[in-house]
């Protein structure tokens, strides 16, 4: 969702990378994004990273990673999870 809200794909050199990838038990979910760094216009309070961190607690408890990076015009969400 973070993609599509805050990727302008009509600017010059925007992109969007989405990578799953498996590795023995884990998956690795990584987006990419491009983004100008202004905050669309609209109303703070959304649910969306509480709620994600509230179902990985329920469903993958001790078993995953949720990690964000901003740089350079750039954000990145990652998420690993661990499978018994």
């Amino acid at each position: 969702e973070n993609i599509f809200t805050h990727c302008n794909f009509s600017a010059p050199g925007s992109n969007a990378v989405l990578s799953l990838t498996t590795s023995g038990n884990s998956i690795t979910y990584i987006a990419q994004n491009s983004y100008s760094g202004k905050q669309p216009n609209r109303e703070k309070g959304g649910i969306g990273i509480s709620n994600l961190k509230l179902r990985l607690n329920q469903q993958y408890p001790q078993r995953h990673s949720l990690k964000f990076k901003e740089d350079k015009g750039s954000f990145t969400a990652t998420i690993k999870l661990t499978l018994t």
